[in-house]
């Protein structure tokens, strides 16, 4: 993978699972702005949300099952990444 450009922006939906959470390590790692998108629901979101933030993510709080919240999301993102989870 070539070296981002001064801080591409990655969208990152799922960010607050396992799979999620370790895409958003690594690519703040090298280098990427990230913008996480975070489902607002409950505690367990917020404590998510606050490790991310200070990682050095952008929290967007939206839900993939709901498109108003998510109006905007990629604006300016050179990608997004899925690491939604089936339950």
């Amino acid at each position: 993978m070539a070296p981002p450009a001064k801080r591409d922006l990655v969208v990152v939906a799922g960010a607050t699972g396992h799979v999620g959470s370790c895409t958003v390590t690594e690519l703040l790692a090298a280098g990427y702005a990230v913008r996480a998108v975070v489902r607002s629901s409950g505690a367990t979101s917020a404590a998510a949300a606050g490790r991310l933030q200070a990682a050095g993510a952008e929290v967007w709080w939206g839900d993939v099952t709901k498109p108003a919240t998510l109006r905007g999301c990629c604006d300016g993102a050179r990608a997004a990444v899925s690491c939604l989870g089936v339950r």
